[in-house]
């Protein structure tokens, strides 16, 4: 891969972004969060699988890269990076970023925790306000309140679902969310 693939296609992406959103309200802004791993990756039966998928899918869903859109309404790119990428790229100097424009945060999502490095190009990521989401996962969300009519074995509490698909899906027979969930208590 030539040195400058990497800050090229973010560059692009950044600026078409730029033009795109440039005469739109904020609201029907288009921003995006990037997160670049390299790992084992498979197909499998609804897109991908291993471990590759699983690291960039907890960098891309975590508190700092969506902070950092949260704090910097401007923004319309937030990018991290895994701390291997960043090593053995940034580090090694086998890219055009500076290391300097680059944040180190801690990504704690679901059973992951590792540090990364978040760039938001155009801006000064170090002048960010992160405090609340360097530390630690986001917090879990609150129990579920018990339905009207008790709480014994086989009664359904309510339950919300988030499914983000990312390109095309052919899933037959695939389920992607629970609607419903059985308490047992």
């Amino acid at each position: 891969m030539p040195r400058d693939t990497a800050p090229r296609t973010t560059r692009e992406l950044h600026n078409e972004l730029e033009d795109l959103n440039h005469d739109l309200v904020a609201g029907a802004q288009v921003r995006l969060r990037l997160a670049i791993h390299h790992g084992f990756a498979s197909p499998a039966s609804n897109g991908f699988a291993g471990q590759g998928v699983v690291v960039v899918s907890r960098l891309v869903d975590s508190a700092p890269v969506r902070q950092a859109l949260v704090v910097q309404p401007g923004a319309s790119l937030a990018v991290i990076l895994s701390s291997r990428v960043f090593e053995d790229t940034v580090v090694q100097r086998h890219t055009t970023l500076s290391g300097k424009a680059f944040r180190r945060v801690v990504v704690a999502n679901k059973d992951y925790t590792d540090d990364a490095y978040l760039y938001v190009p155009g801006f000064d990521v170090h002048a960010l306000d992160l405090a609340n989401v360097e530390t630690g996962p986001r917090p879990e969300p609150p129990p579920n309140p018990e339905p009207a009519g008790g709480s014994g074995p086989g009664t359904l509490q309510p339950t919300t679902v988030h499914t983000e698909f990312h390109g095309d899906v052919h899933a037959p027979n695939g389920v992607f969310g629970i609607a419903q969930q059985a308490h047992h208590g």
